[in-house]
């Protein structure tokens, strides 16, 4: 049973997307969602050194729990910061639930290139909605560097999911982020990232997770057609 503040809440957030709703009809409404953002602050371990050469690797836990009910989610995106270290070594997944990612796996590393890029870190969105595909490639697609070397952009994630002693540019792209569509996302989100060869050391500096969510559609169905019912009787008493 639909609560009438949950409707009169979507409603609202609806009529402030009226027009778009309009032209762009159901699409719009999904396409247009509450954006929720988290910069996981309670502190790293070993200062977010990412051990170096262990594929035991490192990782932190983000807890949403402040979402509303009925929301799922429709986009996920990361933005991640890491300085040092050589970015052919990094490996590196997200997970929530059900969903999992591969965001980094050893950049560069191709079967004429077994150690990958040595850039020295990254401050890089990964959305596969939007950007530059494949961030394996990185520089065959052209990245930009900050002033530390940094590697710069928005980038869809790596996606392949072979493990990282073997993994190739040619291998399929299998683990996107759109493996947390229509979740819940409210729960536990574990960064991971792992050191895999011998030789510097790569810091985890931060770390955001931005949540693009809308309501179910059991939820939302009502509510935009009661919307969509307004506007119309509003269009016609205009007209008289």
């Amino acid at each position: 049973m639909i609560s009438p503040h949950f409707i009169v809440t979507v409603i609202t957030r609806l009529r402030r997307r009226l027009s778009h709703c309009l032209l762009l009809g159901l699409t719009a409404a999904c396409a247009h969602g509450a954006c929720f953002t988290y910069t996981p602050d309670s502190g790293f371990a070993n200062g977010g050194t990412i051990p170096d050469g262990d594929l035991n690797g490192w990782q932190h836990t983000c807890v949403v729990s402040d979402i509303p009910d009925g929301l799922t989610i429709v986009d996920i995106r990361i933005i991640l910061n890491i300085s040092g270290g050589c970015n052919g070594d990094l490996y590196g997944t997200l997970q929530h639930d059900s969903g999992f990612a591969v965001l980094l796996n050893r950049p560069g590393k191709t079967a004429a290139d077994p150690i990958g890029y040595c850039d020295p870190g990254f401050d890089i969105v990964i959305d596969d909605s939007t950007g530059t595909p494949d961030i394996h490639l990185y520089h065959v697609l052209g990245a930009e560097h900050n002033a530390s070397g940094q590697v710069l952009g928005t980038w869809h994630s790596d996606g392949r999911s072979t493990h990282p002693s073997i993994t190739l540019d040619t291998d399929p792209r299998t683990t996107s982020l759109d493996s947390f569509r229509a979740l819940d996302p409210n729960g536990t989100w574990t960064l991971f990232l792992a050191d895999t060869s011998l030789g510097g050391e790569s810091t985890v500096n931060s770390w955001t997770l931005e949540i693009v969510a809308v309501p179910e559609p059991e939820a939302w169905i009502p509510a935009f057609l009661l919307l969509g019912a307004a506007f119309i009787r509003r269009r016609r008493l205009a007209g008289r």
